[in-house]
């Protein structure tokens, strides 16, 4: 089982590498998708009983809480069906009254659908065992490789890419011998093959191949707020 907060690069490489894995999407990091929707303090009753649902999903740890947490969900949407169907004319468009909650149900559902959103109970129940549902343990690894680069910005594309190879390699549980290391990571030029082949396959249209993972998504960092 993999735990992914929803980049799309590590879902593509997980079913490129291994195949079986099964993908749990973080819970942390469903919640708060839904909470920039709805914000932390929403004025609407729709929106305050949506924020409760999200808060409560980091309790549902077993199959019975999993099972009443989506019922909750679901009496939820039936209940507001028709508030978020509310809708306004413009220019002869249709523009919902209430489209950031319609933002937040249409994440959740989405995750409901896949059923990525408790495949930790069913590995449970599969498998026995404790299994994570959110990948926050590596955010602090995450946090000191783009430290890291903060630090080293200058560094050509290239020369980053190895210094996060290094940095991975020099922190592994076992590491090796820095000759056998010399050894074994990549070099400027078969980084930069690397690079060159996947580019050629095709990317995203901002200058990265999709093999190399998500580009920065601004909304992931700012709540969208009108200028005055």
């Amino acid at each position: 089982m993999l735990v992914s907060d929803g980049a799309r690069g590590l879902a593509k490489a997980a079913s490129a590498v291994w195949p079986a894995t099964r993908i749990q999407r973080c819970t942390f990091h469903a919640a708060s998708q839904v909470k920039r929707h709805t914000t932390l303090n929403p004025k609407l009753e729709c929106g305050r009983e949506l924020l409760g649902i999200a808060n409560r999903l980091k309790d549902a740890r077993d199959a019975d809480a999993a099972a009443a947490w989506l019922a909750d969900y679901s009496d939820w949407c039936t209940r507001w069906e028709g508030f978020l169907r509310e809708f306004t004319l413009k220019d002869g468009k249709r523009l919902y009254t209430h489209e950031r909650l319609r933002r937040a149900r249409r994440s959740l559902s989405k995750l409901v659908r896949s059923g990525q959103l408790f495949t930790f109970v069913e590995m449970g129940q599969e498998r026995g065992g404790a299994w994570d549902s959110t990948n926050n343990a590596i955010e602090s690894r995450n946090a000191r490789i783009r430290e890291m680069l903060r630090l080293h910005r200058g560094l050509p594309l290239i020369h980053r890419i190895k210094a996060i190879f290094w940095w991975c390699y020099m922190r592994t549980e076992a590491p090796l011998p820095p000759a056998e290391i010399l050894r074994v990571v990549p070099t400027d030029d078969q980084v930069d093959g690397l690079f060159a082949s996947a580019s050629s396959r095709g990317g995203r249209g901002d200058g990265v191949p999709e093999e190399y993972g998500s580009g920065i998504a601004w909304s992931e960092f700012h709540m969208p707020t009108e200028c005055r």
